[in-house]
């Protein structure tokens, strides 16, 4: 009898001496939990990363679609309307609009009369059309703009310290019949530019088909 109890306590004693610790457990676990922390963190990090640039990609490539469809359609801008007048494109608003004729019943006269213009609230470049009515012997727009469409979005429209602080001119058309279009844009308009958040310029010359 005492030698089963005497046996029993050892392996007890080996029982013991193999398991962990409360105190081991804890330390194992606050280790664990540091590593998932910095993991996950890493993982946020790259995932914002990721999206971030994600976004950047679609905003440039955007405007790059927005710059070749406004320069497509200006090539084919009609410069001389039926009414014997001349139909150029011409800027205003400080460079930050643009309006042209076109003839979209390709029948050789204006019909419609096409605008791309900065909305500084919206920051964005928006196209809209109205119809064209005789005036004069010529023919003018006739009401107010519809079917607006944004174009292009986070379009930077300010240029602190720069040559026209109070915006930044897009269209140039001084030249009947030849505009030049500079776009500037940034991802993120609430911050400043800087590194990760730089300001993207496009720039395109285009001289109207039908000039």
């Amino acid at each position: 009898m005492i030698n089963t109890v005497v046996i029993m306590m050892k392996k007890a004693r080996r029982t013991k001496k193999n398991g962990l610790s409360l105190i081991e457990v804890l330390v194992a676990l606050a280790v664990f939990s540091a590593v998932m922390a910095a993991a996950t963190g890493v993982f946020v990090s790259v995932h914002q990363a990721w999206r971030k640039q994600k976004n950047t990609v679609e905003i440039i490539q955007r405007a790059r679609w927005a710059m070749e469809f406004m320069t497509n359609e200006i090539r084919h801008a009609q410069t001389d309307d039926s009414g014997g007048g001349k139909d150029h494109p011409k800027d205003s608003d400080k460079g930050r609009a643009l309006v042209f004729g076109f003839d979209t019943n390709f029948n050789g006269n204006v019909d419609t009369q096409i605008q791309y213009a900065l909305d500084t609230d919206s920051q964005t470049i928006q196209r809209c059309t109205r119809g064209v009515i005789a005036h004069g012997g010529g023919k003018k727009g006739g009401g107010g703009w519809l079917n607006c469409e944004d174009l292009i979005t986070h379009v930077v429209t300010s240029d602190p310290g720069g040559k026209n602080p109070s915006g930044n001119p897009i269209f140039d058309a001084t030249n009947d019949g030849f505009v030049v279009i500079e776009l500037t844009f940034r991802p993120d308009l609430s911050l400043p530019e800087g590194t990760g958040n730089r300001n993207f310029t496009l720039r395109s010359a285009v001289r109207t088909r039908n000039e």
